[in-house]
């Protein structure tokens, strides 16, 4: 038989003391969790105090969500090219609106002195044009003499029979026949010039049609929302990296951003959706599917979201595009949103609650409302939508407030008041 050792005196008295702690420490949790119990149930048992606009946002059964970057319908930021010279001309300001190839600026080019030279040119065998004419003109008229000096000395010999006229006459149509030659090379010298004048035009055109790739066209329509004026006065490598003009095209605002493979199938063209501000979650608009890409995102695969591509490497993404609906204060250019995609049974900005938030009786269907801090019973008209969610249609606004039904409410309690006192 084993015999017990006898245990001291002071061993005895930490055993004691840590039996009091142990039994104190489960007596205060039992205590501690009596009363975070009690008062749990009190909170519970409280007219509780919400925004309809809170109660709507709880109410939100999310099947996706998705991170995307507000962007601008279309946009063009252009530099300067230092290789083609000098701006001469600036034809825009910021915040002007311009239409597609309307011009922005021009450079100072050699091809400017080209042109003009070519234009003097043309002018040049234009006016030669008129002299040779002229020349022309004098050559036929002396022909003309000629040929009625012959006429006449002709009709002469016929009534006089004067042999010595015959000698004359001889002279006169020499000479005339030598007149209608140089009558002749003078409308070939007309011809000649109209050529020349020609291709002089021609080329004076085709010099000014250069002078056109000394201008700077907008190639979309939009605002300038930038347009940096000192940097033409600024070094070539300032102008090489700085941009010098920037066009939004605002007409439609959107979201953009990639959706994976496995969700790819949550997006439908025209589906609607709620857009939430990144930085200040109370900030939101709706908007409509209006690109699903069928094919992989090629920034996304070569790397445009490195921390995705990081925790998945494999996964394919496909780009996708929401347009937002206009609103009073959209949402800045290049500020990053979550793309909310909802249950497709209510329509984003629609007032749809959860049942939950209402009551029945005498055959209609309230809501507790509050009025100077306390509740009263308000009445709404509702259409099923889903499983546990009606939309409210008529008797409340995003900015009333109302209290969660309990039982034992009744009218001209006060948030925060027990239900059950």
């Amino acid at each position: 038989m084993v015999q017990l050792r006898k245990m001291s005196p002071k061993r005895k008295i930490l055993l004691a003391s840590s039996l009091v702690l142990a039994t104190a420490g489960i007596a205060g949790y039992f205590v501690y969790q009596g009363q975070s119990q009690s008062q749990q149930t009190q909170l519970s048992n409280q007219v509780d105090s919400l925004t309809v606009r809170e109660a709507v946002d709880k109410s939100k059964k999310t099947n996706l969500v998705l991170a995307g970057e507000v962007a601008a319908n279309n946009s063009s930021k252009i530099k300067i090219d230092s290789t083609k010279g000098e701006i001469k001309e600036v034809f825009v300001k910021n915040g002007d609106t311009v239409t597609a190839g309307q011009p922005l600026f021009r450079y100072s080019t050699a091809q400017e002195l080209t042109a003009q030279s070519a234009q003097y040119d043309a002018q040049i065998k234009s006016n030669a044009i008129a002299a040779a004419q002229s020349t022309a003109s004098l050559k036929w008229e002396s022909y003309q003499r000629k040929l009625a000096e012959v006429n006449g000395l002709k009709d002469k010999y016929n009534k006089s029979n004067d042999e010595s006229l015959l000698e004359q006459i001889k002279t006169a149509e020499e000479a005339l026949a030598q007149s209608l030659i140089d009558a002749k090379n003078s409308d070939n010298e007309v011809k000649n010039a109209q050529i020349e004048a020609e291709k002089a035009q021609v080329t004076a055109d085709t010099e000014n049609e250069r002078t056109k790739y000394d201008t700077v066209h907008a190639d979309t329509a939009g605002t300038i929302t930038s347009l940096n004026e000192d940097l033409p006065k600024q070094s070539k490598a300032k102008k090489d990296e700085e941009t010098f003009i920037e066009i939004l095209d605002k007409s439609k605002t959107l979201v953009k951003g990639n959706v994976t493979e496995f969700d790819r199938e949550k997006l439908a063209l025209g589906q609607k959706v709620e857009v939430v501000d990144r930085k200040d979650p109370k900030k939101k608009w709706t908007g409509t599917v209006t690109q699903v890409g069928s094919l992989t995102n090629e920034a996304s695969a070569s790397g445009g979201n490195k921390q995705g591509q990081q925790e998945n490497p494999n996964q394919s993404k496909y780009p996708y595009r929401v347009e937002l609906d206009q609103a009073d204060n959209m949402p800045l250019i290049g500020s990053h949103t979550y793309v909310n995609v909802l249950d497709s049974s209510v329509e984003p900005g629609k007032l749809a609650l959860k049942s939950s938030y209402t009551f029945s009786k005498n055959g209609k269907t309230y809501v507790w409302k509050i009025k100077d801090k306390k509740i009263v019973m308000q009445e709404v008209k509702t259409q099923k939508k889903g499983q546990d969610l009606l939309e409210i249609t008529e008797g409340l606004s995003m900015e009333d407030m109302i209290a969660t039904p309990k039982a034992g409410m009744k009218e001209g309690m006060e948030v925060g008041q027990n239900v059950k006192a």
